[in-house]
């Protein structure tokens, strides 16, 4: 049902598109939201780079649409938009779901003149300002959070009727359950956690000075899971000053969601973000959270309610004092339990996949 109260004659074809399906958190969303408009129905399209994991996650009601290798960032804007002109074509697409500016702008600009309208998802805060002119051209503009939407307006300029805020939605990792957390007596270790990519733009060295700080003041043991250019790095700093005992560095792992059921605190230390993901799983599973006031982290993370938001410019031993304080509140329950609420309220898939098809609907009947 449109929101004028008029209904659609038929599921719009929906062609979502992304530049890869390797892996991380842009790319779950495309499979999350593909997956559940199958499941609702809806004739499904998934266009990205051939290669990755993620493909096999597709349900099988999902057409693939395999791009060649380097079709997004090594291919020509001309060949991009040529390409997807013919997909859109081909499969009588009705919508393009866009998830990265550079297939956004050829998908915009292969679309003109065709049946298809552009809604393009934003998921990440661009700052400074950059490719002002050539971004965020779609006709309908997603944001993955408050700040995203406040980025597209005060820095791009782009008007705030074509924009929609959908905050992100993930699978209730308990299972309808809940899994908050108990007291702890004093002589408990604790547990921090952080699930990301081993990437500059997450400051690994800055979490790392933190822990270290942090161990000094309470039993710890320190996880952070995930892949990246600087986990070699890190691990070799690890062991330079002899942190083995506290600190874990898994790498990348098929069991993230044990890891999180596991932790006490699931924490970021990002210099920028969107809104992410893990924050949202952790939240399902009725976790503290903690982060820098990045990006739209403010949008799951309530300070003082369900978790802690320090200021991106802070200290390793502010993060430190901040994370203390909060493992050793008598407050520490009461914090996950109010994650799992805001879980609920607002970032269950169904939630995202409603929001979403209202956009749909809007983009399709304006056309």
């Amino acid at each position: 049902m449109a929101s004028d109260g008029t209904r659609l004659n038929h599921r719009p074809r929906v062609l979502l598109l992304t530049d890869n399906l390797l892996s991380g958190g842009v790319q779950r969303v495309v499979v999350r939201t593909a997956n559940g408009l199958a499941r609702r129905g809806y004739p499904v399209f998934v266009a990205a780079e051939a290669g990755g994991g993620l493909w096999d996650e597709l349900d099988e009601r999902v057409a693939r649409r395999p791009l060649a290798p380097g079709f997004a960032h090594s291919s020509g804007l001309l060949t991009r938009i040529l390409t997807l002109r013919k997909l859109a074509r081909q499969d009588k697409v009705d919508i393009v779901h866009a998830h990265q500016r550079g297939v956004a702008l050829a998908a915009t600009a292969g679309t003109r003149g065709t049946r298809s309208v552009v809604v393009e998802h934003v998921h990440n805060v661009f700052r400074p300002t950059s490719k002002r002119m050539t971004s965020f051209r779609g006709d309908k503009l997603v944001a993955c959070g408050s700040e995203v939407e406040q980025m597209l307006i005060e820095e791009y300029g782009r008007a705030p009727s074509r924009i929609t805020t959908i905050l992100n939605g993930v699978p209730d990792a308990s299972h309808g359950r809940g899994n908050a957390i108990t007291a702890q007596d004093s002589s408990h270790t604790y547990s921090v956690t952080t699930v990301a990519r081993v990437t500059t733009q997450k400051r690994p060295h800055l979490w790392l000075d933190a822990m270290e700080l942090l161990a000094q003041r309470v039993p710890l043991r320190a996880t952070w899971v995930g892949d990246g250019e600087l986990l070699d790095e890190l691990r070799e700093e690890v062991l330079r000053r002899e942190l083995g005992h506290v600190i874990s560095l898994p790498g990348e792992s098929s069991a993230v969601e044990s890891y999180i059921a596991d932790a006490d605190v699931v924490a970021l230390t990002s210099a920028w973000e969107g809104l992410p993901l893990v924050l949202l799983e952790a939240a399902s599973l009725g976790k503290p959270l903690f982060a820098t006031d990045v990006g739209s982290c403010r949008d799951i993370i309530a300070d003082g309610v369900n978790g802690r938001l320090v200021a991106a410019e802070d200290s390793a031993s502010t993060i430190a004092t901040a994370l203390e304080h909060l493992l050793t509140s008598d407050r520490l329950e009461a914090y996950g339990r109010a994650s799992r609420q805001a879980y609920e309220r607002e970032f269950t898939v169904d939630r995202y996949l409603d929001d979403t098809e209202k956009v749909y609907e809007a983009a399709w009947l304006r056309r």
